[in-house]
C-alpha cells in the first residue's frame, strides 16, 4: 500500500487523482473541524494548470490561496470558509455549507462543501467541492463549478493536509440562501 504525501498527490495526473478519489472513503463528519492547508493537483492539462495557479496562487483574484476551513454545528451539519493571503494579511471568505452527502461522480459518500447555500461569487458559479480521506492528516477534494450538468462534472482536484488550525470565521457575515 502506499504512503501518501501532498508531494505524491501532487505528482499524479488527473486520471490517477480521480482513481484515488473514487476508491477513497469519506472522513467522519465532525473530523473536518478546523483549517487544513490546500494545494492544486493535476487538471489535466497544461492550459488547465495554468489557468488554476493563475486564479487560486497569485494576488490579482483573491490572493494565494491558502486552506479550507470547517466547523460542525450539529452532527450532520456544517459550515466553512476559504483562506487567501492578499497584500500581506490573511481574508476569509467564500462561506460554505458542509454535509455527508452522495458523490458527483460515483454515488458514495463524500464530505460536501455547498457554496450555493450562501451568496457569493463561489455560490453564484454553483462551486461545490467534494472530499474524502486519504489519512488522519490529509484528505482529497474534487471541486467543480459551472451552470451546466456537463460543466459541474469536470474535476477540479486539491488536496487538504492538516493537522488543522483553528477555525475562525469569514471576515463578514454572508447571508444564508439555503
Amino acid at each position: 500500500m502506499t504512503e501518501w504525501t501532498v508531494q505524491k498527490i501532487l505528482g499524479l495526473k488527473l486520471v490517477r487523482v480521480m482513481e484515488l478519489f473514487k476508491a477513497l472513503p469519506a472522513p467522519a463528519f465532525t473530523e473536518m473541524h478546523g483549517e487544513y492547508r490546500a494545494n492544486l493537483t493535476d487538471h489535466g492539462s497544461l492550459l488547465k494548470n495554468l489557468q488554476a495557479q493563475f486564479v487560486m496562487q497569485t494576488s490579482f483574484f483573491d490572493g494565494v490561496w491558502l486552506c479550507k476551513s470547517f466547523e460542525p454545528l450539529s452532527e450532520t451539519e456544517g459550515h466553512g470558509y476559504n483562506s487567501f493571503r492578499k497584500s500581506g494579511r490573511i481574508v476569509r471568505k467564500y462561506p460554505m455549507k458542509t454535509a455527508i452527502v452522495s458523490s458527483r461522480f460515483d454515488g458514495k459518500p463524500v464530505f460536501q462543501l455547498d457554496y450555493t447555500a450562501y451568496k457569493s461569487l463561489l455560490g453564484f458559479i454553483n462551486m461545490v467541492d467534494e472530499i474524502r480521506k486519504i489519512n488522519d492528516n490529509l484528505y482529497l477534494g474534487v471541486g467543480t463549478w459551472g451552470f451546466t450538468k456537463k460543466e459541474r462534472m469536470k474535476p477540479l482536484p486539491f488536496t487538504l493536509s492538516g493537522p488543522a488550525d483553528q477555525f475562525v470565521s469569514t471576515d463578514k457575515v454572508h447571508k444564508r440562501l439555503k
